[in-house]
């Protein structure tokens, strides 16, 4: 590999990684937001109905 080959890799990585992160906490977002929901509004499916 050249030099520019791997610092490409490089930064693909890390640009891989940081949207893992984010990926992530969007989901525990998510997750904290319908549990909220869920015991205020007892429990709905998904598309609206129980």
């Amino acid at each position: 590999m050249e030099a520019n080959e791997v610092k490409r890799m490089k930064d693909l990585e890390e640009e891989n990684n940081r949207l893992k992160r984010i990926v992530a906490n969007l989901t525990l977002e998510n997750d904290a937001i319908r549990n909220v929901l869920e015991k205020k509004y007892g429990g709905l499916t998904t598309n609206g109905k129980q």
